[in-house]
């Protein structure tokens, strides 16, 4: 998404944005791209096919195609849909209709296969910075932005590796470009890259977390088949670019008309509608006139500062990365096994509850009023007793094994006590007879022989691979709370779990096993007790 004059878009949104009085435009906005519109091939969800030519490289399934407009970017890169990076020019002209050369690859890296089979391992993101100046100039701005959603997505982690200007397998290449938006491709690809606009405007903000999201696997929200129940388009709105175009809005689209389209062929939408999302377009964005945009709400709606994710948005990555995923902070759910300390369905800090679900404690507000405020972190009352801290925590340790909640920091090991694999103390009880172990699988398309209930996860500090992505190992790893279906549990050759914080939500099985047989709830938030640990298969 882009318009040359983004940073003049806040004071001129619509009144009832609740902004300043909007200040007259005197000549009609334009968009200072050159676009080219062509129809390419799209490929179906491979998941969903059963196709996995895709993912190979080779030429993708034909029949479904898609009208779109795009420009290039630094680094030779194709955006289309205003700020989506395609892949490379060479790329979406070999994705063309019309392409007679038997010998190219129609398929693009960003968008198809769709945002759940392009996650990003276990949910961590490796980036690194193309040179020390983009460090210094978009670093804090760009690590902002991502503290937005980790502050609410903690399971996401964010690894920055040394700058350098060589694009690495797998990790995020940061870029800087002199535009006042960003640009991103749509999930994990091979050669990852954003690149970032000018960190100076007042717009910055909302692009960085909005470009994130892309990163994440984000589609727009605005592109949703849903939309017109939502919003009324007037296309005789948008604004030309360039070249002059006239812009068409639809299937048969032309130039910025195309940033507009539904996008409608299987993919997962989930979660309703919501025109606050951080995915969805600024009103204003690619207007003739900053006052009167394209798309407007059919119902009256105030937007607040679009800087953050949206429960909505957090809810959606959460879905994607449901593996390791196990809440969302602000969602107003105090979830223990998302480490949740209080949720107050906001990601404010200096509430009580800050903006990554912690504790704020301030004595002199809350402890010492006699009431014991657990939302707050409080254990006790009235503070500076033999058994009550000044701070209202409680002195003596609070009784913790059989708790269902394992403590790792307090030396358990497991929860419930006193089950076949679990002692008295929250100790794990060794198996004497451990058998052999799971096979590892390959993540690679067609070696990924995972049944379609499990993930192929890296198991990261196992002894790896040569021949595997990275050197690494890797699992079947089951959805969290299920088990292998119709074997013996304790049959470590089958399914075994793991100790390490990172997977003790998930059984690991053979690869080709199903997993939909419910664990033991006994052990909440990590279940399956009934499967054994061992450490020496991981």
């Amino acid at each position: 998404m882009h318009t040359t004059h983004l940073s003049t878009l806040i004071p001129l949104l619509l009144p009832y944005l609740c902004r300043a009085e909007p200040i007259p435009q005197e000549t009609p906005n334009t968009i200072d791209k050159d676009l080219t519109t062509l129809e390419i091939h799209v490929a179906p969800n491979p998941l969903l096919t059963n196709d996995t030519t895709c993912l190979l490289g080779i030429e993708c399934p034909e029949g479904t195609t898609q009208t779109v407009s795009y420009f290039t970017s630094v680094n030779d890169k194709a955006i289309i849909h205003g700020d989506v990076i395609f892949g490379s020019e060479a790329d979406i002209l070999a994705a063309a209709v019309n392409n007679t050369d038997e010998n190219v690859t129609k398929r693009a890296y960003s968008i198809w296969p769709w945002e759940f089979s392009r996650k990003w391992p276990l949910g961590m993101i490796l980036y690194q910075y193309e040179d020390a100046t983009t460090a210094a100039g978009r670093g804090p701005k760009f690590e902002a932005a991502i503290k937005r959603w980790t502050n609410m997505l903690p399971f996401l982690s964010f690894v920055k590796y040394p700058d350098g200007d060589v694009n690495q397998p797998g990790v995020l290449m940061v870029r800087a470009i002199e535009d006042s938006t960003t640009y991103s491709y749509i999930g994990y690809v091979p050669y990852p890259e954003v690149q970032l606009g000018r960190p100076d405007l007042p717009e910055t903000d909302y692009w960085y977390t909005h470009s994130i999201g892309h990163t994440l696997g984000l589609m727009h929200e605005h592109q949703r088949p849903d939309r017109d129940a939502y919003l009324t388009l007037d296309c005789s709105k948008v604004a030309r670019n360039a070249n002059g175009d006239t812009p068409v809005c639809g299937d048969s689209c032309v130039g910025t008309g195309c940033y507009f389209n539904i996008l409608n062929f299987g993919e997962d939408w989930s979660g309703t509608y919501d025109i606050e999302s951080i995915m969805h377009f600024n009103p204003g964005d690619f207007a003739k006139d900053l006052n009167d945009p394209p798309l407007k709400p059919i119902d009256p709606i105030v937007f607040g500062d679009r800087v953050f994710p949206t429960v909505t948005d957090a809810n959606r990555v959460c879905d994607i990365y449901y593996e390791v995923c196990r809440g969302v902070c602000g969602d107003g759910i105090l979830a223990l096994a998302n480490g949740e300390a209080c949720d107050d369905g906001n990601n404010i800090d200096g509430d009580g509850c800050s903006a990554d679900c912690r504790v704020e404690i301030i004595p002199t507000e809350w402890c010492g009023d006699t009431i014991v405020q657990t939302n707050l972190g409080e254990e006790c009352e009235p503070p500076n007793t033999d058994t009550c801290d000044a701070f209202c925590h409680l002195k003596d340790p609070q009784p913790h094994c059989g708790n269902n909640n394992i403590e790792f920091s307090l030396g358990e090991e497991c929860e419930p006590p006193n089950t076949p694999t679990c002692d008295a103390d929250c100790h794990i009880i060794p198996d004497t007879n451990p058998g052999t172990c799971p096979n590892h699988c390959n993540p690679n398309v067609p070696d990924n022989l995972c049944h379609e209930t499990t993930s192929c996860i890296a198991l990261f500090g196992a002894s790896g691979d040569p021949g595997l992505p990275f050197g690494l190992s890797y699992g079947c790893a089951c959805r969290a709370g299920f088990r292998a279906d119709g074997v013996d549990p304790a049959d470590s050759s089958k399914q075994v779990r793991f100790s390490a914080t990172e997977y003790t939500s998930w059984v690991f099985v053979e690869p080709g096993l199903s997993c939909d047989t419910l664990c033991s709830p006994d052990t909440n938030p990590y279940p399956c007790s009934e499967v054994p640990r061992h450490d020496e298969c991981w």
